[in-house]
């Protein structure tokens, strides 16, 4: 009986000894593994931050290269355009525009590294 005493005495020591916290080693294994996560997120978080500001430059070029367009297009062809663009339809004969093919490019970003090129045909 004094035995079995003994042996549940133990084992109850055991448990709490083994319940008293943390140990250096698992804090810092935690914390390496916290900070290679972390590391990862942020790479990610700065790629992304880039396409995005990427794009609004995007947006802004192809914007100012729109109005452009809308300007050209308001004034109509010159005088002396020669561009020809044919339409042609299975079962019906081919239609001949004549007008004037127009081109913008736009740039925006730093250094102007982003370019935008809209090409449009103005009918005669």
């Amino acid at each position: 009986m004094v035995q079995a005493h003994r042996k549940a005495g133990m084992l109850m020591r055991r448990t709490i000894r083994n319940n008293s916290g943390l140990t250096a080693v698992e804090v810092i294994v935690a914390a390496v593994i916290l900070v290679i996560v972390a590391v990862a997120l942020l790479g990610l978080y700065n790629n992304n931050f880039g396409w995005i500001v990427g794009a609004g430059f995007r947006t802004e070029a192809l914007d100012e290269a729109k109005s452009a367009i809308d300007q050209l297009i308001a004034t109509g062809p010159s005088v002396g355009a020669t561009d020809t663009v044919t339409i042609s339809f299975p079962g019906v004969s081919a239609v001949t525009v004549e007008g004037e093919f127009v081109e913008t490019t736009q740039t925006d970003g730093p250094n102007d590294s982003v370019s935008v090129t809209l090409r449009t045909f103005l009918p005669k």
